[in-house]
């Protein structure tokens, strides 16, 4: 795995809820520590939030935190983020209280265990190293995406009643075993309720293979 350790992003924050950092395509992070600091003569009031790719933006501190005249603020919780998580933040006043996002970045593979998103609905479009909860009563597609680095993963676990079928695009392919898919669109992957499977990217963007599952994972 390539890890970097490094100063993420930095700046000041937004008047209104913004993005101050975002996790790129193919990369995995921990967030190791957010500074804020008050730059202005006045309190100010701050909001810290995450946004998963597929989901609602999420307090990390209390609601509209106070932060003195000059003071520091500290958040050192690791915070883990996917491919497309972001964090947001705002402040009473804009371009007074600076920040700094410092942290691990993995761009070859995953940093402990994959973030999980539940997919209520029949369609999701995959981003690598993420895994998908399927939770509807009829079947849900998991489409790959389109470009995907070597040591990447995406995982599907069926919960609803419909199951699971991970669909290809042009040119890909999926190996479990012995079994390959027909390589395309017309290839896939399928699970019933209760089955789960992880592929690993080996062919950037086209070949995939499962390296774990749980339950009868048909090929087509």
């Amino acid at each position: 795995m390539s890890f970097v350790i490094k100063l993420l992003a930095n700046g000041q924050l937004p008047g209104t809820i913004g993005d101050i950092y975002t996790t790129p395509g193919a990369t995995q992070t921990i967030i190791k520590s957010i500074i804020l600091v008050n730059t202005a003569a006045t309190v100010e009031t701050v909001n810290l939030y995450i946004l998963k790719a597929a989901g609602t933006a999420r307090r990390i501190i209390p609601k509209n935190a106070q932060l003195g005249a000059g003071f520091q603020m500290v958040v050192d919780d690791d915070i883990t983020l996917g491919a497309g998580d972001k964090i947001q933040g705002d402040t009473t006043t804009a371009t007074t209280v600076d920040f700094t996002v410092s942290g691990v970045t993995d761009s070859a593979g995953v940093i402990g265990e994959i973030p999980w998103v539940e997919v209520a609905g029949t369609s999701q479009n995959a981003l690598v190293n993420n895994g998908y909860i399927t939770q509807s009563g009829s079947l849900t597609t998991v489409t790959l995406p389109p470009t995907a680095v070597v040591g990447t993963l995406i995982a599907v676990a069926g919960a609803g009643a419909g199951g699971w079928v991970i669909a290809q695009n042009a040119g890909q392919s999926i190996r479990v075993g012995s079994s390959a898919s027909t390589p395309g669109v017309t290839g896939s992957l399928s699970g019933a309720q209760g089955v789960a499977v992880e592929i690993l990217c080996v062919t950037a963007d086209t070949a995939w293979i499962a390296v774990s599952s749980i339950g009868t994972v048909t090929v087509t």
